[in-house]
């Protein structure tokens, strides 16, 4: 079975940023990807006429946690990737990912961002400057080397 991925964004109050996100997602990956929003409580609903899009509304704020977990129970692909609503994608990032899955696919995937860069890449020395937009994924099993990829993103400023 070819592994398949849904994408799950939690959001709150943020209209314009998530609109931009998933046209970020659809320029740069496959069309049958699958997006998972959940949207808690913002004073202006997310909606989408997008069938590969499926959304959710809380009337009561549920704080991010639950709103990630609920977009995870929406998710039909064999792999998750949970994000902000406020992300942008270069090209290839999803052939990246794909092939790191399909490379290791018992293997879980936890994405993290404390303090690394593609140039400080131990989990144990993360005390530099704070890069909230690198991405880490780390390999679990005992005694392998817990840093397999490093994406390293870029912060852009608002026009």
């Amino acid at each position: 079975m070819t592994p398949t991925l849904s994408i799950c964004i939690s959001l709150k109050n943020d209209p314009v940023e998530i609109v931009e996100t998933i046209k970020s997602i659809r320029s740069t990956a496959p069309a049958h990807l699958q997006i998972c929003v959940v949207d808690d409580a913002s004073k202006t609903w997310f909606t989408s006429t997008d069938p590969r899009v499926k959304v959710k509304r809380f009337e009561k704020g549920v704080g991010v946690g639950r709103s990630r977990w609920a977009a995870v129970a929406m998710a039909e692909g064999s792999h998750i990737l949970i994000i902000d609503s406020h992300m942008r994608f270069e090209p290839g990032w999803y052939e990246k990912i794909m092939a790191r899955i399909k490379a290791s696919p018992l293997t879980t995937w936890c994405a993290a961002c404390p303090h690394m860069s593609a140039i400080n890449t131990d989990l144990a020395k993360a005390k530099n400057e704070y890069r909230g937009a690198t991405l880490c994924f780390i390999d679990p099993k005992p005694g392998a080397n817990p840093l397999k990829t490093v994406f390293e993103g870029k912060w852009r400023r608002h026009a």
